[in-house]
């Protein structure tokens, strides 16, 4: 944010649009953030500094339990709402704080009657919301108290004063020694205090007043002194206007107060209110999507009690057309009408260049003869509800008020898990603690607290809609888009309303009989798509407990019923219609009379209906391959984006010298293959070492120096898919970096945080001369896989001016590791789409990947093989609940089978099969760890990543290279999981048992939900 804050305020003065003397203020750490970028009195080195030094007192401050949680909770009120005014809140939440002898304080004043901030103890705030709502509902008001999440620090309140006097110290340290008085005095609104900074006085005492300021007071009894010296009584001011800030309440309401209110106070925002600056133009500088202070001043002007005039409110990213005066405005020319000798009609009504008809014309339905009803929302608990419907193969009716998601997935933990991991999907929340027992009430009040920002629809209800409504369009000869046709236009009804709608069409579009008996849907017996939607219509109008019926349009002379208007429509013009009828009778009569004739005699006329056609297609490739099969093969590989780490030879000095300063992770470090760069260098803090006679650090130096043989795997170029945090793949990178491979790995995401990880990962591992390319690739997409090996098989090449620069040969590849794999869950009873991309990805995505990487260099590299690591499992179905895993696992027997007989690719390509049992911590295995011990005494031995990667390593010995060139090589690394007698089930539930009798009921049930994890290939 500070950094963003003064690029913006510095890309404003660039394009010559910044006022310069205009006023500044800030929300919160925002007033940092204006001081640095607008008055220049802070650098940004010194303003990061800052920053970063408030948050860390603020939450240093706060005590916590040895599980790091405080007491504290910060909440948001809405008082207009709880019969509360702005003047009786602060006395109000004072009042409850004594009472109940808890914390309780406002800490943000943001926006008169609508927006308070108040931090608490967790039993303060419990009593604040009691009281709140008990409030509310006495008057009927809206929702008006709301725990904000994720905040334990009580920021802005007097429970961090014990923290000023520290940070003032910083403060000292940090801001200039002479500051410029003049970039402050009448351009500055400070939080403590929301007055335009000046050096009077009274500003100073008002300061006092509110605050416990020593360095003021001082100030105040010398104030001879004092005036004598601007510049430092600017700076003392300024140092303590921003220590007392971070602890105590931001003032937001009266600082718009200043901004907007009439010099004159002639109106503004309270019949109280003080002269302001009457400003013209608020500009807020900060990201588009987050809009917030240009947010709370558009509210406030327009407040019922704000009679001033009304600014100009940007933000400089969201308006950034209009702040950096890049918009146009066309200016038309005045028309002039030429109007008859009539009189003019009266005001308001219609005129119309069309003469009048002698007799009353039927409207459409453009104007009601009744108001609609009011428009609905789609929640986040309507979507839960849709969703476990769909999921669970029951009608939303069929839902009870004791149902959870455990009894309705009748135990079957993969559907479970399947529908609470679909559930967050859609919601866009991370984990729902309890889900799957919470009953439905229960659960729907928690996803409308936790997802408060659900829009209608996530990506699983959107996907799942687009399915039922294409394929159900296409099926009766309409398009999808008549849906919103009909609810938004003839019947007149709101947005909501058409999400309502959708979600009931895709729930009662649905064939077959309900779990619960009687039918899953309540639509097949519409004639047409109109039909079908009325039907939904009165669906969601039941279920609501409201009336609707058709609108009818009405006019001077007489009315028409909408509903008997489009009939009449679609029997002349429908795709069944007269016209259409006719047009196709003559059409095939044409084809009939063409196919008598001679070869180029006639033309044959075809009815090809292209939306109709494609309609079809459609439905065919959803039918065969799911509604999501383009998102999951679409194309991800991009050779621009691929990043290269080969810095090792400039790390390793840094490592250098962190060691010598006590930094462990750098001692730890690779230090294999030094240049002779590194080597002088490592000789010299030798010898520093030596003479400061410091042993430790001699002995690291000095093995450094002796360590330098030869990495093992330093002609070795790899190829690894699927490697990530926690995995085998990952931790296989790991080695051969060590090794000082040439390592090429890809990722689905090539975002900020897998870049983090690839980054630490080279740095944490690498030896001299090793490198890391990180590409991005969809393994299930065949064109990724066949981009891929193009671009490991030709050299990269940059052009500029004209002349091109080999950034990296050809590489020839030596080791495979394909251990990319999709999440997997389902049944056999589920096979179909998903389980079409599972075993894309485990199988052919394997087999046209490794294929195509041996083929590189076969026309000049002969006799070379590509030695492939084949992740391989005991798990063929022994656990079920795994999708296409087991046979996907079984496949990999088939294809070590086919090197003996399709020499066309085997002859480059030689194989060890390795079959991995259980191993700790990978990706969701590491759920299951608290079942190791378990596991181990039925006497199954486990691997962590690391051990499991240096038994995949041994298999890529020279000796192990050769006799895999002879045969493939089959390990068995099962840890003898194969042949033993387990239930994964009753150990994760008599692990919950035992766990419960231990007073950890709770967290051994969600260990118990999260069971079967064991069957994601990222664990075997």
């Amino acid at each position: 944010m500070a950094t963003l804050a003064v690029a913006q305020v510095a890309e404003l003065r660039e394009a010559g649009v910044f006022v310069e003397g205009s006023i500044t203020c800030g929300h919160s750490v925002g007033e940092y953030n204006a001081l640095a970028a607008v008055t220049g009195i802070l650098p940004l080195e010194a303003l990061l500094e800052i920053v970063f030094r408030r948050g860390m007192a603020m939450h240093h401050l706060v005590p916590r339990d040895a599980a790091g949680n405080s007491n504290y909770r910060l909440a948001a009120i809405r008082p207009s709402q709880a019969d509360l005014t702005d003047e009786e809140l602060p006395a109000f939440i004072d009042g409850l704080s004594e009472t109940t002898g808890e914390f309780i304080q406002i800490v943000n004043l943001n926006l008169r009657g609508s927006q308070y901030a108040i931090a608490g103890t967790v039993a303060g705030l419990k009593a604040l919301e009691a009281e709140i709502e008990a409030r509310r509902a006495r008057i009927g008001g809206k929702p008006a108290f709301i725990l904000v999440p994720g905040i334990d620090v009580p920021f802005h309140s007097r429970e961090l004063h014990a923290g000023v006097n520290d940070f003032r110290g910083r403060l000292d340290a940090l801001l200039p020694e002479r500051i410029d008085a003049s970039l402050l005095i009448g351009r500055y609104i400070p939080n403590l205090v929301p007055r335009l900074f000046n050096l009077d006085r009274e500003f100073v005492q008002e300061i006092c007043d509110y605050v416990d300021s020593e360095l003021l007071r001082e100030a105040l009894d010398d104030w001879a002194a004092s005036e004598a010296d601007p510049n430092r009584l600017a700076r003392t001011m300024l140092m303590e206007l921003l220590a007392w800030q971070f602890a105590s309440p931001v003032r937001w309401i009266e600082t718009q107060d200043l901004l907007f209110n009439d010099p004159a106070a002639a109106g503004g925002l309270s019949d109280t209110a003080a002269a302001g600056l009457g400003i013209e133009q608020f500009i807020e500088v900060g990201v588009a999507n987050a809009p917030t202070l240009a947010n709370l001043a558009a509210q406030t002007v327009r407040l019922p009690s704000y009679d001033g005039t009304a600014p100009r409110i940007f933000n400089s990213s969201r308006d950034e057309v209009q702040v950096f005066a890049q918009d146009t405005q066309t200016i038309e020319e005045p028309t002039v009408e030429v109007q008859d000798d009539t009189a003019a009609p009266e005001v308001g009504a219609a005129t119309s260049a069309t003469p009048a008809a002698p007799s009353p014309v039927a409207a459409a339905p453009a104007a009601t003869s009744a108001a609609r009803p009011d428009d609905l929302v789609f929640t986040p608990a309507d979507a839960t509800r849709v969703l476990i419907a769909l999921r669970t193969k029951i009608r939303t009716d069929q839902i009870g008020a004791a149902d959870t998601i455990e009894s309705l997935c009748d135990g079957v933990s993969s559907r479970r898990n399947q529908l609470l991991v679909d559930l967050g999907t859609e919601l866009a929340l991370p984990a729902i603690d309890g889900a799957a027992e919470a009953a439905l009430p229960a659960l729907a009040v928690t996803v409308d607290k936790l997802a408060r920002t659900y829009s209608a629809f996530g990506p699983v209800l959107s996907d799942a809609i687009a399915e039922a409504t294409r394929s159900y369009a296409a099926s009766v000869g309409a398009k999808p888009s008549a849906i919103t046709e009909r609810v938004n236009q003839t019947w007149q009804l709101g947005h909501g309303w058409l999400d309502h709608v959708n979600a009931a069409l895709v729930t009662g579009l649905r064939e077959g009989s309900s779990a619960r008996g009687g039918d899953l849907g309540f639509i097949g017996a519409a004639a047409d798509l109109a039909q079908a939607v009325d039907l939904a219509i009165q669906e969601v109008a039941t279920n609501q407990g409201v009336s609707v019926s058709m609108p009818v349009a009405e006019q001077a002379g007489g009315t028409v019923d909408v509903a008997a208007l489009a009939e009449l429509t679609d029997a002349i013009s429908g795709p069944d219609g007269m016209l259409a009828s006719t047009a196709k009778h003559l059409l095939a009569k044409i084809a009939q009379h063409n196919e008598t004739q001679p070869d180029g005699q006639g033309q044959v006329f075809e009815d090809d209906e292209s939306d109709d056609i494609q309609a079809g297609l459609t439905k065919l490739v959803e039918a065969e391959l799911g509604t999501d099969w383009a998102r999951k093969v679409a194309p991800r590989f991009d050779e621009k984006r691929a990043v290269l780490f080969d810095d090792r030879w400039a790390s390793v000095r840094e490592d250098f010298a962190r060691a010598w300063h006590g930094d462990e992770a750098a001692r730890n470090r690779n230090f294999a293959k030094l240049d002779a760069a590194a080597t002088q260098q490592a000789k010299w803090w030798l010898n520093q070492a030596r003479s400061k006679q410091r042993a430790g650090l001699v002995s690291f130096y000095g093995r450094v120096l002796s360590d330098q043989t030869e990495p093992a795997f330093a002609d070795d170029t790899a190829i690894i898919t699927g490697a990530a945090p926690g995995s085998i793949a990952g931790a296989v990178a790991a080695a051969l970096l060590e090794g000082g491979a040439t390592v090429v790995a890809t990722t689905s995401s090539l975002d900020s945080a897998k870049t983090d990880y690839f980054r630490q990962l080279y740095r944490d591992h690498a030896s001299g001369g090793a490198k890391l390319w990180v590409l991005p690739a969809n393994l299930a997409s065949f064109s990724d896989i066949d981009d891929l090996v193009s671009w490991v098989g030709a050299p990269v090449v940059a052009t500029a001016a004209g002349q091109q620069t080999e950034i990296r040969p050809a590489l020839a590849p030596t080791l495979v590791f394909p251990f990319a794999a999709p999440g997997v869950s389902g049944t056999a009873a589920d096979a179909g789409s998903r389980a079409e991309v599972e075993f894309r990805v485990l199988v052919w995505g394997v087999e046209r990947l490794i294929t195509g990487l041996a083929a590189i260099g076969a026309d000049h590299r002969l006799g070379q093989r590509v030695h492939v690591v084949l992740p391989g499992s005991p798990n063929r179905g022994r656990f079920g609940g795994d999708g296409a895993y087991g046979e996907a696992k079984a496949a990999f027997d088939a294809l070590v089978q086919k090197w003996h007989v399709e020499s066309d690719w085997a002859r480059r390509i030689s194989f060890a099969h390795a079959l991995i049992g259980w191993v700790r911590g990978t990706g969701l295995m590491g759920r299951n760890d608290p079942l190791v011990d378990a596991v181990t005494a039925a006497g199954v031995s486990t691997w962590s990543p690391e051990e499991m990667a240096a038994e995949l390593l041994a298999l890529c010995a020279p000796q192990q290279r050769i006799e895999a060139a002879h045969a493939p090589l089959l390990a068995d690394l099962t840890g003898g999981l194969d042949k033993a007698d387990l239930n994964l089930g009753e150990l994760a539930r008599d692990f919950a048992a035992s766990a419960a009798t231990k007073t950890q009921a709770d967290d051994a049930a969600e260990s118990d939900d999260q069971l079967l994890a064991l069957t994601h290939p990222a664990g075997w």
